[in-house]
C-alpha cells in the first residue's frame, strides 16, 4: 500500500536527511571521511582541497525537499467528537453532530461514519465543523453505542479516526431502563415416612408432592433527575393450606396470588408511590413502622418546607383486589404531615414535623393475623421535634400526640344483643429523649474513648388508642442510660422505673416495675495482643449481662378479690456469662446462667426459683468441612415444692463438602429431664441427616439459572412419664422428603 498526505512526511524527511549526510561527506562520497558527533578533529581542517562549508549546489539541491515538505509538516491530523448540545443522552429519532477537528481538504478524501456497526454516512448532512445526523431521521438504537469516524483516502483504504459513545434514550424516552426479574420454582415433599402412634385422620397428609413458586421483579427508569420505580412479588403453591390468604378466605383462597408491589415516581426528593409503602415520619405514638397498601406523596418546598400526605388501608391487604388499598372507605384513612428544616444549610440540626390523621377500620383482620375484631374510629394529632448539636454530640428527639378513639356500632359483632356503649375517648401519649456524648472520641494511650449518657421519658394515658398503632397504654417509663466504648471493649448499662394505673383508680391495682441492667464485653485476646496486633489465640472474649427486675404492687384495689397474697411483691436476678476462644480452626466456649425469683408477698414467700446452667462448645472448621459439639446442664430448684430438675443436653453437628456446590449435614440432639425424686422424666432425641447439590450456569450475558437439589432424612422421638398421676406418653417419627429448586435470575 502507497502511503499518502501525513503518512509520507517520516518517509521524505528521512530521506532529506539522509541526502544531506551524503551531501557533508564531500565530493568525493567517501564514507570514512564522514566525522561522528563529538570527534575531535579540527572541523575547519582543508579537505579535499578546500575548507568544509556548505556550498551553494547544496542548498539548491534541499530547497525543493523543504519547500514540499513544510505544507505536509503544518497539516494536523484529523480528531472528531460528537456534540449533543450539552445533553448526555440523545432521543432515539434525535440529532447530534460529529464535529472534525480541522476542515476536510480535497486531498483528505472522504469521512464515513459507522453507528452501532451499521454504515450510516449517506444518512449525515455536511456542515461547518463536520457532519450531523438529521433529526426525525432514521432510528438509533437504544443504549450506550459506538460511534466510529473514519477517513477513506483516494485509494480506498479506511483509516479510524476516532471511537466515540454515543449514549441514546429508550424508546419509551429514557436514559437507562434496569430490569431485574427473579423466578423461583419448588417442587418439594414427602417420599416416605411414619408416625406412631397413627396420627388421626385427616390430620396427616401423608406423602404428597407440591409446586410453590414466587416471582420477584424490580425496575427502575431514569431520565436526568426524574426516575420511576417498581417492584412485585408474586406467589403460588399447589396446596390451598399454603396459598397467602388461606387465612381469611379458606377453600376460595387464589393458589397463585399477588404478595406485595410498589410503582414510584422521583424527582430528587419529591416522589409518589401506590402500592405497599410506609409513611413517612417517625411518631412514635402514632406511626412509626406502619405500613400497608394505599397512595403515598412526598414534596419538598425550598430547602426547609417538606409536605406528605396519603391514604391507606388500615389492615394489611394482599392480592389482586383492592389494587389501591383504599377502595374500602370504611377501612382506610388519610394522613399529612408537614415537616420544617429550621437550619437547611445543616439537615436534622433542628427538624419540626406536624402529622394530622383520620381514619376507620372495619372489624375484619389482616391476612395473617387472627383476632376477634371491632369496628374502629380515630382522628390524631402530632408533633414531633428532631435536634442535635453541629458535632453530633448532644441529641434530642421528643414527640407529643393527641387522640380521639371510638368503637362504633358493630352489627357483626353485637349479633342484635343490647350492650353497653363505648364511650368516645380522647387521650394523650408523649416521649422524650436526650443523649449526649459526655467523652467523644477521646484517646487514652493508643486506644479511643466513648462515653454516652442517655436520658428518657415515656407515658401513654389510659385508654389510648389509634386505628394503626396500639402502644401499651397507662404506662409511664423513665430511665437512664450510659454506654462506654473503650477500643474494642464496650460496657452498657441502664436503670428505668415504670408505673401504670396513672389515672390512680381505687378499684385497679397499681404496680411499679424497676429494672436494672449491666452488659459487658471485653476481648482478652484483643485488648492483650500480640506485639503484631494480632489477637492472642489462648485469651478468651469475655460477655457478661445482669438484669434485676422489682415488681411491687403499690396498692390494694377496692371491692375486688385482692389481698396481700395477690399484690405483686417480687425480685427477679438474671446472669449470663460466657467465654470464648478461638486458636486457629478450633473454637471454644464455656457458658454460666444463673436465674433467681425471689416472691416476697405474703403467704408466698416460699414460692421461689433458683436456676443454674452451664454449658460447653467445642467447634472445629476448615474450607472442607466443620464439626461441632455443644453441651448443656442446668439444674432446676423449686424450692416452694421441694423439688429439683437436672436437664442435660447434648447436640452434635457436622457439615462436609466434598465437592463445589455439595454438602452434606447431619444433626444430633438428645435431651433428658428428670427429678431428684424420680417421679418424672422427658427424653425426646433427634436426628437428621441431609444433603444438596447446586448448580448455576450462565444463559446469557445478562441472566443466569441455577438448579438446587435436597434430599433429607429424619427422625425424632419422646418419651415423656409422671409416676405422680400414672401418665405415660411415647411419640417416633421418621420421614423421608425432597426438594428441588428452579431459580433464573
Amino acid at each position: 500500500m502507497r502511503v499518502r498526505g501525513l503518512r509520507a512526511v517520516p518517509t521524505r524527511l528521512a530521506r532529506g536527511m539522509h541526502y544531506l549526510r551524503q551531501l557533508s561527506v564531500g565530493e568525493g562520497g567517501s564514507d570514512a571521511s564522514v566525522r561522528s558527533f563529538g570527534s575531535t578533529e579540527n572541523p575547519h581542517r582543508p579537505r579535499n582541497g578546500g575548507p568544509l562549508v556548505i556550498r551553494f549546489g547544496l542548498v539548491l539541491r534541499l530547497l525543493p525537499i523543504t519547500l514540499l515538505s513544510l505544507p505536509l509538516l503544518a497539516q494536523e491530523p484529523i480528531t472528531a467528537t460528537l456534540d449533543l448540545g450539552g445533553a448526555e443522552f440523545v432521543s432515539r429519532r434525535g440529532s447530534f453532530e460529529v464535529v472534525l477537528s480541522r476542515p476536510l481538504e480535497a486531498k483528505d478524501g472522504r469521512i464515513a461514519i459507522l453507528v452501532a456497526n451499521e454504515d450510516r454516512t449517506d444518512l449525515f448532512v455536511k456542515t461547518p465543523r463536520g457532519f450531523r445526523y438529521p433529526a426525525n431521521g432514521l432510528s438509533l438504537p437504544s443504549g450506550e453505542k459506538e460511534v466510529v469516524v473514519y477517513r477513506v483516502d483516494e485509494t480506498g483504504t479506511w483509516n479510524e479516526l476516532s471511537k466515540l459513545t454515543l449514549k441514546v434514550r429508550t424508546v419509551a424516552g429514557f436514559d437507562k431502563v434496569e430490569l431485574t426479574p427473579r423466578l423461583d420454582v419448588n417442587l418439594k415433599g414427602t417420599l416416605s415416612g411414619r408416625k406412631t402412634p397413627e396420627p388421626e385422620p385427616g390430620t396427616d397428609r401423608g406423602n404428597f408432592q407440591d409446586v410453590t413458586g414466587q416471582l420477584d421483579v424490580n425496575a427502575r427508569a431514569t431520565r436526568g433527575t426524574l426516575a420511576v420505580t417498581g417492584a412485585a412479588n408474586v406467589q403460588g403453591s399447589s396446596f390451598r393450606g399454603e396459598a397467602i390468604r388461606f387465612g381469611t378466605e379458606q377453600d376460595s383462597a387464589p393458589l397463585v396470588d399477588l404478595s406485595r408491589y410498589v410503582v414510584g415516581v422521583e424527582d430528587g426528593a419529591a416522589r409518589l408511590q401506590v402500592g405497599h409503602v410506609n409513611p413517612f415520619g417517625q411518631h412514635r405514638h402514632l406511626m412509626q413502622g406502619f405500613g400497608s397498601r394505599g397512595i403515598l406523596g412526598n414534596l419538598p418546598i425550598g430547602k426547609v418546607l417538606e409536605v406528605s400526605a396519603g391514604a391507606l388501608s388500615t389492615t394489611n391487604i394482599v392480592g389482586w383486589s383492592n389494587i389501591t388499598g383504599i377502595e374500602t372507605s370504611t377501612n382506610r384513612l388519610f394522613f399529612g404531615q408537614l415537616a420544617a428544616e429550621l437550619v437547611p444549610s445543616a439537615p436534622g440540626t433542628f427538624r419540626l414535623e406536624g402529622l394530622v390523621l383520620d381514619g376507620q377500620r372495619d372489624p375484619a383482620s389482616s391476612f395473617n393475623t387472627g383476632q376477634v375484631t371491632d369496628s374502629e374510629d380515630s382522628q390524631a394529632l402530632a408533633l414531633r421535634l428532631a435536634a442535635k448539636t453541629k458535632d453530633n454530640r448532644l441529641r434530642f428527639d421528643g414527640g407529643f400526640t393527641r387522640a380521639r378513639f371510638t368503637n362504633p356500632n358493630d352489627p357483626l359483632l353485637s349479633q342484635g344483643t343490647s350492650i353497653v356503649a363505648v364511650n368516645e375517648t380522647t387521650r394523650n401519649a408523649r416521649y422524650a429523649e436526650l443523649s449526649g456524648d459526655i467523652v467523644q472520641g477521646a484517646t487514652v494511650g493508643k486506644t479511643s474513648l466513648t462515653v454516652s449518657l442517655a436520658l428518657k421519658h415515656d407515658r401513654v394515658d389510659p385508654l389510648f388508642r389509634t386505628v394503626v398503632a396500639a402502644p401499651q397504654a397507662d404506662l409511664e417509663k423513665n430511665g437512664v442510660f450510659l454506654s462506654a466504648q473503650f477500643g474494642s471493649a464496650a460496657l452498657q448499662a441502664g436503670f428505668e422505673r415504670s408505673e401504670d394505673n396513672l389515672a390512680e383508680l381505687n378499684s385497679v391495682l397499681k404496680t411499679r416495675t424497676d429494672s436494672a441492667t449491666g452488659q459487658l464485653a471485653f476481648p482478652f485476646d484483643a485488648v492483650f495482643a500480640r506485639a503484631d496486633g494480632t489477637p492472642s489465640p489462648w485469651l478468651p472474649r469475655l460477655t457478661y449481662a445482669l438484669q434485676r427486675t422489682k415488681v411491687l404492687g403499690l396498692s390494694i384495689p377496692d371491692d375486688g378479690a385482692f389481698g396481700p397474697p395477690q399484690v405483686p411483691d417480687q425480685l427477679n436476678l438474671n446472669h449470663t456469662g460466657s467465654l470464648e476462644w478461638t486458636i486457629d480452626k478450633v473454637r471454644a466456649a464455656y457458658r454460666l446462667t444463673y436465674a433467681d425469683q425471689d416472691n416476697r408477698q405474703l403467704t408466698r414467700e416460699n414460692a421461689d426459683f433458683i436456676q443454674l446452667g452451664n454449658g460447653l462448645g467445642l467447634g472445629y472448621a476448615t474450607t472442607a468441612f466443620d464439626v461441632n459439639l455443644d453441651g448443656n446442664f442446668e439444674v432446676a430448684n423449686n424450692i416452694e415444692r421441694s423439688r429439683i430438675e437436672r436437664t442435660r443436653r447434648l447436640g452434635v453437628n457436622a457439615n462436609v463438602r466434598p465437592l463445589k456446590g455439595l454438602s452434606l449435614t447431619t444433626n444430633y440432639q438428645d435431651s433428658r429431664t428428670e427429678d431428684d425424686g424420680a417421679s418424672s422424666l422427658n427424653q425426646s432425641r433427634t436426628f437428621e441427616a441431609f444433603g444438596t447439590y447446586r448448580l448455576e450456569w450462565k444463559i446469557s450475558t445478562a441472566r443466569s439459572m441455577a438448579a438446587q437439589i435436597l434430599l433429607r432424612y429424619a427422625y425424632q422421638d419422646s418419651h415423656a412419664e409422671d409416676k405422680v398421676f400414672q401418665l405415660l406418653s411415647d411419640t417416633r417419627t421418621w420421614l423421608i422428603s425432597s426438594a428441588v429448586t428452579l431459580s433464573l435470575f
